[in-house]
């Protein structure tokens, strides 16, 4: 994750640890899975006004098949583990998808749309997303639930009141579970409203605005 350890290499060594596993172990992996809040709301959504999606994965497609099918994405990459007789072989199939398989498979997917790489959204966590991220309209974000658990609660912090489960004046989402026009665009209203908001806060940069921000304070 951290893109310490050339990947390759490290992906291979554990794989082959898992060797003679059964396949029933995986399954099991798989039912105690759970999606990420939100992540079928977000593939309807984009879906719907147009967008097409994939999940480009360092992981195994026995389980970004199965993801992708619970979240509506429309094709997957992954690394493939090999299989015999209902057990691991201790081995993953050649070509390894890593840091540049997943830029090369952004770029492939825009080229065979007719995309521009700025017409691409990427979304990633992990040191081996970094070069996905920078060629396109990138967004790189730890899950904030995940970013919650590792910060903890601060002793002696006080826990922020529970939200309400239904916020009023929220529109109602679609029935296939995306997020209407004019949902996105008040959403993007909002977004600008902020901005402008911060721009007025913000301090001018003209040399009178400089030299206010520094003048020394008085003594005395």
């Amino acid at each position: 994750m951290n893109g310490e350890v050339d990947f390759a290499e490290a992906l291979r060594e554990r794989v082959a640890m898992l060797a003679g596993l059964p396949e029933a172990a995986l399954q099991a992996t798989w039912a105690g899975t759970a999606l990420t809040p939100g992540a079928r709301t977000l593939v309807a959504t984009m879906r719907a006004h147009g967008a097409a999606t994939a999940l480009v994965s360092g992981g195994f497609t026995w389980f970004t098949e199965r993801v992708a099918a619970a979240c509506g994405v429309e094709a997957h990459f992954a690394n493939v583990l090999e299989l015999a007789d209902g057990a691991l072989t201790g081995a993953v199939l050649e070509p390894i998808l890593d840091r540049a398989a997943k830029l090369a498979t952004l770029q492939r997917l825009a080229e065979d749309r007719h995309l521009r790489p700025a017409a691409t959204l990427a979304v990633g966590d992990g040191a081996n997303d970094l070069a996905m991220l920078a060629g396109g309209r990138a967004r790189h974000r730890l899950p904030r639930q995940a970013h919650r658990r590792r910060r903890g609660r601060q002793p002696g912090r006080p826990r922020r009141p529970a939200r309400p489960a239904v916020r009023p004046g929220l529109p109602r989402r679609r029935a296939d579970g995306s997020l209407s026009r004019s949902s996105l665009d008040a959403r993007s209203r909002s977004r600008d409203r902020r901005r402008h908001a911060l721009d007025q806060a913000l301090p001018t940069s003209d040399d009178r605005t400089l030299k206010r921000l520094h003048r020394p304070a008085p003594h005395g």
